[in-house]
């Protein structure tokens, strides 16, 4: 059995040393509670999506000091961080596999996207190597993002040719509407076609225009969502797996028996490391996990905790407008009624997001300005508790 500790953290793009701080916090809460692998989202030291800031040689060796200095904070456990990994001229996405105060291992990650809102091709090499991580009589894989959703990439080179029981995927999805679904189905599909364990661990939170759902999952060797983490919000989650269950579910599998056959040339070519993890204890009282009050996650469906996709929209454009103002320094917004329904939404969202107390509203009437859209405005104001400040401006 391992016990694993996904920590679905909220970093901030470019503060490494607060994301340092949010780490060791997820490290020390997983030893406390008896964990054998804490696992951080993709980028987590550096935050997602970096962008230029990988042009500055001084940011990636700040985060190379900075992941140094996890090793050293890490103790026995063994933690998987996301971070920019160097090697010559070239930058990298990468995990580090940190082990008893070493970096034990950097896996790069293989597949970059470059469509939409991703542009990693401008600023990260390619990796293009597999490893197989032995922990007491289990094998691990590691992989990032994107590696997953090919079919025949890293998760199927590392599950039957590597032998790898279970996938660890770090990530930093983000969110669109019915993303959440389709992501799922994926992974649920990576995990039968492969007969492997996954754990898959997302970022959450806003930074500028993207925003990330977090909604981490535990799925089985039967494509079953086992455990998942909650959506749109900093979370963590905490459960015991056997790896050996894929190993069992591979005797009966005539398609994994075919597609190993046919792989069989490679699985000499991964390098196996063996990582000293011992059966850990509890050193204190657990923490609380992922559980709603009361509940135990294995019984939480997602539309337990998102009742519509309404409501999944709503809580994304919560967390962006959160962030986007707690990330950049702000603290009270400002915000211009119309009496149409576009102001009277955003208001609405924003108090939502960062509180009434927090948000003003300025009515600007004119000569155009109909009665109606002036008594809308002052009526959506005292009904959301907000302040309101009325500026003519029809002698402009």
């Amino acid at each position: 059995m391992l016990k694993l500790y996904l920590a679905q953290i909220n970093p901030a793009v470019g503060d490494i040393r607060q994301n340092h701080r949010l780490i060791i916090s997820h490290i020390e809460k997983a030893a406390a509670n008896g964990a054998d692998i804490v696992i951080f989202p993709e980028l987590a030291l550096t935050g997602y999506p970096p962008e230029d800031l990988l042009l500055k040689t001084a940011f990636v060796s700040e985060n190379l000091k900075y992941i140094d200095k996890i090793s050293k904070e890490v103790g026995d456990i063994i933690a998987i961080v996301g971070f920019t990994g160097s090697s010559q001229s070239s930058i990298y996405n990468s995990a580090a596999i940190i082990c008893k105060e070493k970096i034990r291992s950097v896996y790069n990650k293989q597949h970059l996207p470059n469509y939409s809102v991703f542009d990693e091709e401008r600023y990260f090499q390619k990796g293009d190597t597999d490893y197989i991580y032995k922990i007491r009589d289990h094998l691990i894989g590691v992989n990032i993002c994107e590696d997953i959703f090919y079919p025949s990439g890293p998760v199927m080179i590392q599950s039957i040719a590597g032998g790898a029981q279970l996938i660890i995927n770090i990530s930093a999805s983000p969110y669109h509407t019915e993303k959440i679904a389709s992501r799922e189905k994926m992974l649920s599909k990576r995990a039968l076609d492969n007969r492997v364990n996954i754990a898959y661990v997302n970022l959450v939170g806003g930074q500028d225009e993207l925003v990330f759902d977090g909604n981490s999952l535990l799925i089985d060797e039967k494509g079953k969502v086992i455990r998942r983490c909650r959506p749109f919000t900093e979370d963590h989650l905490i459960a015991e797996i056997d790896p050996g269950t894929s190993s069992a579910a591979r005797i009966k599998d005539t398609n994994f028996k075919n597609q190993k056959t046919k792989l069989k040339s490679m699985a000499g070519s991964l390098k196996i490391i063996e990582l000293d993890c011992k059966k850990r204890k509890n050193s204190r009282k657990k923490t609380s996990g992922s559980s709603l009050p009361g509940r135990d996650t294995a019984a939480v469906q997602y539309n337990e905790l998102i009742s519509c996709p309404e409501e999944e929209v709503l809580k994304a454009l919560v967390l962006g407008i959160r962030d986007y103002v707690r990330k950049n320094g702000f603290s009270k917004v400002v915000i211009a009624l119309s009496g149409g329904i576009d102001s009277a939404i955003t208001t609405a969202i924003a108090a939502l997001a960062i509180g009434k107390e927090n948000v003003t509203t300025v009515l600007m009437p004119s000569g155009f300005s109909s009665k109606g859209s002036i008594d809308d405005s002052v009526s959506l104001a005292n009904n959301l508790g907000i302040k309101y400040i009325t500026l003519p401006i029809a002698g402009i």
